[in-house]
């Protein structure tokens, strides 16, 4: 079996992604997204930001991937450089 990348820490989604994805009857993406993310699936972020995230994983720093759905959401998931945290938020939470 597969093992995730990195630990995630403590996962947490904000009040507003929580709002939103129950408004479109979608809180199973919560999980989905945490999984790409523990498995090095960075999404839909640029070639610069996928190498800068492989290299965060050697080197210990913060992780960060970006996931557009299709319902035109778009989710940031940010796991702290000590492992400690892994948030969900939305880009305006930031």
């Amino acid at each position: 079996m597969i093992e995730p990348l990195f630990e995630m820490g403590r996962t947490l989604a904000t009040a507003g992604v929580m709002a939103v994805l129950e408004e479109l009857g979608q809180q199973d993406l919560l999980q989905s997204v945490l999984h790409r993310h523990c498995y090095g699936d960075w999404g839909d972020v640029d070639e610069d930001d996928w190498r800068a995230n492989e290299q965060a994983l050697q080197d210990n720093e913060r992780l960060m991937s970006l996931y557009k759905v299709d319902s035109g959401l778009t989710l940031w998931v940010i796991t702290e450089a000590d492992r400690s945290q892994t948030t969900v938020m939305l880009p305006k939470e930031y």
